[in-house]
């Protein structure tokens, strides 16, 4: 019973030390992986300034224009310390900062929902870089191979003449661990590959909460053309499947209004609220394109085959991004494609575009006090008939 007893403390210790050689490959992979992850947003970020600083005066952020730089400049340069390993832990507190704050003023909603809602914490985007970010800052950078190597070979080498038995016992033990991954696989490229497999089983799983299973996501395709659509987990009176369809014949009548979807690849958010409507759709140029719209979670689907506003968001992706003063364009552009596209996919009868034309025409007529479009912004009231003052000025 004692043989047995210490054979199995034996077998405990080697798994755990085995184990542990996990750690820095896996510690570097979280490094190299995420790293470039932020690179490529920084860059992203650095390159549609104008729709980052729009995105953060929506926020109602302090100084907007000049946050949008501070955090593009962040997440560029604190990509690539992370990636090289320099200044690790100091990069990954700046970087969980940032992340926190995002999860403060972007997606607040999600944080309130940690305890609640986990899904929708979870599925927010700050959530994996929040993670990677702690990850390096609690456990900090691995060691090099070479490191690990010479620390081995020197343990092993005094282990012949001092130490403790169990000393001993712990070198040779760790030693056999490690030579344990290559001797069981032959050949120098299978133990590479074998090696490679390890660490992109360690990264799915990692990656593998950003993307719980109760949020569904769907994938359409026009042409050449990408659509991914996530809906936020939560019960509501339509179904995911007439929901993915509203996106797609959104989706429709503006390819066919154009030859072709605007652009080719395109994130579509659904954000289940509470109520009944369609409400509130935001479209975002970096990063590909992303749209987020709120939808009540009692919107019956009768309302969503009537929808104007998705249409209307999509018809942004194929204007440039303007400044402040020339933002009405934008809008004047979405006014007017939106029911001509829809009539053209069939979704809509013309007799129903000219009554709501008659109907809302005079209530975007230019006042006594109007000093233009680019001065005077009653034309962005928050109904939709006021933004007809733009077609009439136009």
């Amino acid at each position: 019973m004692k043989n047995l007893f210490f054979t199995l403390q034996r077998l405990y210790e080697r798994f755990f030390e085995a184990v542990d050689f996990l750690q820095s490959p896996f510690l570097l992979a979280v490094r190299l992986y995420w790293g470039w992850q932020l690179v490529q947003s920084g860059w992203g970020k650095l390159h549609h300034l104008d729709k980052v600083t729009e995105f953060f005066t929506s926020l109602n952020l302090p100084a907007p224009g000049t946050m949008a730089v501070l955090i593009s400049c962040l997440e560029l340069f604190g990509g690539i310390f992370l990636a090289i390993g320099l200044l690790s832990r100091l990069t990954a507190l700046a970087l969980t900062v940032n992340m926190i704050m995002a999860y403060v003023t972007a997606d607040r909603e999600a944080l309130h929902s940690i305890f609640s809602d986990p899904d929708k914490f979870y599925a927010a985007a700050p959530y994996t870089f929040l993670i990677a970010s702690l990850i390096v800052l609690i456990f900090g950078q691995e060691k090099s191979a070479w490191t690990l190597f010479s620390s081995a070979c020197s343990r092993h080498q005094k282990s012949k003449n001092c130490g403790s038995r169990d000393e001993r016992e712990t070198v040779r033990s760790t030693l056999f661990a490690w030579r344990s991954i290559g001797s069981m696989i032959p050949g120098a490229r299978a133990r590479r590959f074998a090696k490679s497999a390890i660490l992109c089983a360690l990264l799915l799983v990692l990656t593998r909460v950003s993307a719980p299973a109760s949020d569904m996501t769907s994938t359409l395709l026009l042409g050449s053309s990408k659509v991914d659509v996530t809906i936020e987990s939560r019960e509501t009176k339509v179904s995911q499947a007439e929901l993915i369809q509203w996106v797609k014949s959104a989706a429709e009548a503006v390819a066919t209004y154009y030859g072709r979807y605007p652009v080719s690849h395109v994130r579509v958010q659904i954000i289940p609220v509470d109520g009944s409507g369609i409400r509130h759709g935001q479209t975002f140029g970096y990063e590909g394109g992303l749209i987020k719209i709120r939808v009540g979670a009692q919107t019956p689907a009768a309302e969503l085959a009537n929808d104007w506003m998705l249409t209307h968001e999509m018809v942004h992706l194929s204007f440039p991004s303007m400044s402040d003063e020339h933002h009405w364009i934008e809008e004047g552009i979405a006014v007017y494609v939106e029911p001509i596209a829809r009539i053209q996919a069939k979704q809509m009868n013309a007799e129903q575009m000219w009554a709501d034309l008659v109907r809302d025409m005079p209530k975007g007529q230019p006042q006594t006090d109007d000093k233009g479009l680019d001065h005077t912004h009653t034309w962005d009231a928050p109904t939709g008939e006021a933004r007809c003052s733009v077609l009439w000025r136009t």
